[in-house]
């Protein structure tokens, strides 16, 4: 009985509402099941498939469509697909959709427009929708991205028409051959080949033209190729030359042969060093025994050495017959083994070829490192790691070296950047403290000795004095003051300080000198030496609360290009080195590289600013030297000072003056021009009250037009470098080029490097630092007017 008639018999005397029901139910599960399995496959589809309403809305998209487009599927639903296609292939897709409309497919290729505003070729294969009765109901399209197809054509076309000049370039003789073994092209190496152009080539066989043979020649590789439809090789010797021969048969479309590619490559070369080799083992012995490259085979499963080569026994410091008995765990320190042995093994497994910067350790204990470049080999049978150790410490040390010399970059940079600020701010305060000590000396020359105001004058200058030497910090921090340099004697200058210093110190410290006995003048200002060296004894002092011993030395130091390279701060040439050590608390490796910053201090709030040894390396920077810092937590610091020698003997240093009488003027002209109000009311009535005439202006401009309403009758000009309209420096240099007798005096509080100052000497200008003293300019302007040019 048929499965239908039994369906049939088992539905016997059941009600007609029942099997109504049942068979409503079927027909909806199958339906499910039918809409279910659709919408899978539509999903996982791997191409994108659309289905749009008569007038192209869409009302269904599957997922590999949305992500083609890179909109979401909610985006797409209603979206016309006129708006998804390209404006260049729009009459294209109207021409398509009325062509579904009429009931017929289409298969076509078009490009979509991409939400990002990219495009993709598509391959588009369409069918129309129709309803029961015959009319147009909508699409269904399947669409494929060809994009990437699209661009291999592209490519292809490119490469044909490069085909012709690579085949022409290619160094191996290169025929097609037809079945008959005839010529029907070749490049211009078969031409050298067989010494023929290419017209007496092509329809030859290569028989006739290599060998002159009108037959094959014995297991020609093109008859061989024919027969077995393969490829066939052949070594044979053409003249005294040896070629390898390679036939690749080409089949036609219906499997038969219809030719083949014939290569020919000279591998005499080749050809000799393979007989080289096999001539004699020892040579491969020779060569692996002589690689300047350290060269250690090692078993892969036990990791024990196998084979190491002479270089890597002397780079480790082991013989050979003892790293045949050690392993990979024998020659690594043991906190970077665990790191060897996963490279080792990542090598083994072929996942990498490179290990770089293997810590290794040498039989004499120290580290050395390497670049492990590693080849996998089976030798013996056994599969090896055949290690190529690059030694690579040099290079390491000399990258090491290079950080520290882009840190010390970095500190330079940063305590320039300082250097300018504090040069700015010693400006305006030097210029303020011109005036208070200016005006305090005046009013302590002018005033009777039992005057009730002196006691209070005399507390304003030392006020400003004070003031003046933490605003000269500034300035020599910044290291753009202009210096006095003449020779001087390192000995007596450093003796004077150190007994002027002893006092202050108290018994607990004693100070220890040692002097070479031949030791060279130094260039430089013995003022800011001065202020340098106080710093560093200061410092030491300071280090020493339960006293101790300070040692000064200097000594003669020839300076080369060996401690150059080791030190980059360093100078060739001949330099006196003076050092100050103490036996104080020292400094931790935190601290050393911040002590010449400026504000940078360990000690309390009340004890200090920061800014003594910032002085002093600005001073010596300026002096074109450096310092050089030793010290060890609780072992003391040593601070040795490189300052350049003078081919000069010393000179003798005169005295600074003070507020005692100063020299008077006879009735000399004096220009002064300074834009500060007070500095230049200061200047003008110290000079007047002191027998000068004087004529004070505030800028260039007027200084010219006094100068030339007055004839430029003028004994001296005493200007600031920087004035409100231009340089004080040009200003004077105009009036000495029309009146060269003319002396100049110039003054500033903060003053730029100025590259041709030691000109400006050799002219005979002065320089006055701000703020200066009433007597010390007194004293500069009497100088100058009763030197002889």
């Amino acid at each position: 009985m048929k499965g239908t008639d039994l369906k049939k018999k088992e539905n016997i005397g059941k009600p007609m509402e029942v099997l109504e029901e049942s068979t409503g139910q079927e027909a909806q599960e199958k339906l499910w099941e039918s809409e279910e399995r659709y919408r899978v496959v539509t999903e996982t589809a791997l191409v994108g498939i659309t289905i749009a309403d008569p007038e192209e809305n869409l009302t269904l998209v599957n997922t590999a469509f949305a992500e083609m487009v890179g909109y979401s599927q909610e985006e797409l639903l209603g979206m016309n697909l006129s708006m998804l296609t390209d404006q260049e292939e729009f009459n294209e897709y109207k021409k398509q959709t009325q062509r579904r409309k009429k009931g017929l497919c289409s298969f076509y290729e078009s490009k979509l427009m991409c939400k990002d505003g990219t495009g993709k070729n598509v391959r588009v294969s369409a069918s129309p929708l129709l309803g029961v009765d015959g009319c147009f109901n909508g699409t269904v399209a399947v669409i494929t991205d060809i994009t990437d197809l699209k661009k291999a054509e592209q490519a292809l076309r490119s490469s044909a028409q490069e085909w012709k000049k690579t085949f022409d370039a290619i160094g191996d003789a290169v025929c097609l051959v037809d079945k008959d073994s005839r010529i029907l092209r070749c490049n211009r190496a078969m031409k050298d080949l067989a010494e023929r152009p290419f017209e007496e080539i092509i329809g030859r066989t290569c028989c006739e033209l290599v060998h002159g043979s009108a037959e094959p020649i014995p297991g020609c590789p093109m008859s061989r190729a024919l027969e077995t439809c393969r490829r066939e090789t052949m070594t044979i010797p053409i003249g005294d030359r040896w070629h390898y021969v390679v036939v690749d048969p080409i089949p036609g479309e219906d499997g038969s042969l219809v030719g083949g590619v014939h290569i020919v490559r000279d591998i005499t070369q080749q050809k000799r060093a393979e007989e080289a080799l096999r001539e004699s083992e020892e040579r491969h012995k020779t060569l692996f025994e002589s690689a300047a490259e350290g060269i250690l085979i090692a078993d892969i499963r036990t990791k024990r050495f196998r084979y190491p080569n002479p270089a890597v026994s002397k780079m480790l410091g082991y013989s050979v017959d003892e790293l045949k008995r050690m392993s990979v765990a024998d020659i690594h320190p043991k906190e970077s083994l665990e790191h060897v042995i996963a490279e080792f093994e990542a090598q083994a497994r072929g996942e990498k070829t490179l290990a770089s910067d293997i810590p290794c350790l040498k039989k004499d204990g120290t580290v050395m490192y390497a670049d492990i470049n590693t080849a996998k080999a089976l030798i013996d049978g056994i599969e090896c790691n055949v290690g190529f150790f690059t030694d690579i410490t040099e290079r390491k040390r000399a990258q090491e070296e290079r950080g520290k010399m882009e840190e010390h970059l970095r500190q330079l940079q940063k305590m320039e950047a300082l250097g300018t600020m504090a040069g700015g701010m010693a400006h305006d305060f030097n210029n303020l403290l011109t005036a208070i000590r200016g005006y305090s000396e005046f009013g302590l020359m002018k005033s009777p000795e039992d005057s009730v105001l002196r006691p209070f004058l005399s507390h304003i200058r030392e006020a400003s004095i004070r003031a003046a030497g933490l605003t000269e910090q500034l300035v020599q921090f910044s290291r753009r003051q202009p210096l006095a340099l003449k020779p001087l004697g390192i000995k007596k200058l450093i003796s004077d300080m150190v007994n002027m210093f002893r006092q202050p110190i108290g018994q607990e410290t004693a100070i220890v000198t040692d002097f070479a006995p031949d030791l060279w003048a130094v260039r430089g200002d013995a003022r800011n030496i001065k202020q340098a060296i106080l710093s560093m004894l200061v410092n030491a002092r300071d280090a020493m609360p339960e006293g101790g011993t300070i040692v000064i030395r200097a000594v003669n130091a020839e300076i080369d290009e060996e401690y150059c390279r080791n030190h980059d701060y360093g100078k060739p040439g001949r330099f006196v080195c003076l050092s100050i050590e103490d036996t104080g608390v020292g400094m931790d490796d935190g601290t050393r590289p911040h002590i010449f910053e400026p504000f940078f201090t360990t000690k309390e709030r009340c004890e200090g600013i920061g800014l003594g040894l910032s002085a002093a390396y600005g001073i010596v920077k300026q002096h074109k030297g450096w310092i050089d810092v030793k010290s060890t937590q609780g072992q003391g610091s040593c601070f040795m000072v490189y300052l350049p020698s003078s081919p000069d003997g010393p000179e003798e240093e005169r005295p600074e003056g003070d507020s005692a009488e100063a020299p008077k003027g006879r009735g000399e002209r004096v220009l002064v021009v300074e834009d500060e109000d007070d500095v230049r009311e200061l200047a003008e009535s110290v000079l007047r009250d002191n027998g000068y005439t004087v004529f004070a202006v505030v800028d260039r401009r007027e200084a010219l037009y006094i100068f030339s309403r007055e004839g430029g009758k003028f004994d001296l000009v005493f200007s600031d470098i920087v004035l409100p309209d231009g340089s004080g420096v040009n200003l004077v240099e105009r009036f000495v080029a029309r009146k060269p007798e003319l002396r100049v005096l110039l003054a500033s509080g903060y003053t730029e490097e100025i590259a041709n100052w030691q000109t400006f000497e050799e002219k005979g200008y002065h320089f006055l630092q701000k703020p200066y003293a009433v007597t010390d300019l007194l004293c500069a302007v009497r100088e100058l007017l009763d030197k002889k040019r």
